[in-house]
């Protein structure tokens, strides 16, 4: 009996193990994104962030109204999305089945004002894991 529960034990502590290994190359994955995006989005790159995001993605952006991928991209067109500087904070990435769930906080600058626009609290930006 003993055997058994042992071997159990060393069974479950394996595929937990296993588990929180096949996630950090995910992690690294996501954070990486996250950053790309970020660069994107400091460039005016709206190029790079149709290949990053979903053209049906909707966003709840700093002037408490959501928008559009289309008026994103408008936006940086028009400089109204301009920052000298932008900075995400990742604080924690959960996985639930294919989806990775970023949790942070975001601070940027815009260009010509010494205002900073932080948002404080959580913010959620959720990305598809390709089945690999």
């Amino acid at each position: 009996m003993k055997k058994i529960l042992i071997t159990i034990s060393f069974l479950v502590f394996d595929l937990a193990n296993n588990f929180c290994l096949a996630q950090q190359p995910y992690e690294a994955l996501i954070r990486g994104l996250e950053n790309s995006e970020r660069e994107a989005i400091l460039k005016g790159d709206t190029g790079t962030l149709l290949k990053l995001l979903s053209p049906h993605i909707v966003v709840h952006n700093p002037e408490n109204s959501i928008v559009t991928f289309k008026q994103i991209t408008e936006r940086i067109r028009s400089g109204k999305i301009a920052y000298s500087s932008l900075e995400r904070i990742i604080e924690k990435i959960s996985f639930v089945e294919n989806i990775a769930i970023v949790n942070g906080q975001r601070g940027s600058y815009t260009k010509g004002s010494f205002n900073k626009c932080r948002q404080n609290g959580y913010k959620k930006f959720y990305k598809h894991l390709d089945e690999r």
